[in-house]
């Protein structure tokens, strides 16, 4: 489904939070860039727009999109993310204990397999390094602007694994 949309992707996830993403990222970016981490694993990171905050905020680190659709990574590529990888995120082609940090941006709720998924970023993720995780969900909007819109995800948490 999500190669069939890879070109309205950014539309669609702007239109159905009503621009929180962009705050969210924002967010996720200043909290991974105060952890100072070298490497990081940006998992679902479709056209990379995570990928690209995180690149703003740590210029010298080395990040790398990975998702399982070609059609994603072409655009996040396209947009500017250095390092991209063709790979679903409950199989990762990367060593134990390669990343300082593993993001996943709106993907983990996409994941067929949570546990997989979860036990994949960590054994990739470097002992007593963080894993960010958003948790979001569709709601009605109670900005007056966007009430007439159809359900839309809003940002319930910000959790961070590992090491406070």
């Amino acid at each position: 489904m999500f190669g069939s949309i890879a070109r309205r992707y950014d539309i669609a996830n702007h239109l159905l939070s009503c621009g929180m993403d962009f705050y969210w990222r924002r967010y996720a970016a200043k909290v991974v860039a105060d952890w100072r981490p070298h490497s990081i694993a940006d998992l679902a990171t479709g056209t990379g727009d995570l990928a690209l905050a995180l690149q703003k905020k740590l210029p010298e680190a080395e990040i790398t999109g990975v998702d399982f659709l070609p059609e994603m990574l072409e655009l996040a590529k396209r947009k500017g993310v250095r390092q991209i990888v063709l790979a679903d995120a409950t199989n990762l082609p990367f060593g134990d204990d390669s990343f300082d940090c593993v993001t996943i941006a709106f993907g983990l709720r996409n994941l067929e397999n949570w546990v997989a998924g979860l036990t994949e970023m960590a054994r990739v993720l470097k002992t007593n390094n963080r894993l960010p995780l958003e948790s979001s969900r569709f709601t009605q909007p109670q900005n007056a602007n966007c009430r007439n819109q159809r359900p839309i995800l809003v940002f319930t948490q910000f959790q961070t694994l590992g090491p406070q």
